[in-house]
């Protein structure tokens, strides 16, 4: 099941905090306090329990104060 396949889930809310996580923006603590996150609890926990999963993975990233791209 994917999150769009969740009722309440806007594709602007978590669903497009994941792909951002993608990108390099980090939602980590976005996603965790989302209100959606709650809801994908409620009607899926196994969903629920990967996402959470990755948000953990996320938040163990190093973080910099500035842009260390390699161009």
């Amino acid at each position: 099941m994917k999150c769009s396949e969740i009722e309440g889930i806007s594709s602007m809310g978590i669903t497009n905090m994941l792909y951002g996580l993608f990108d390099g923006f980090d939602y980590s603590d976005a996603i965790h306090k989302s209100k959606e996150i709650f809801i994908i609890q409620e009607q899926n926990n196994d969903l629920y329990c990967k996402l959470l999963d990755i948000v953990r993975e996320v938040k163990g990233y190093p973080k910099h104060d500035h842009d260390v791209t390699e161009h």
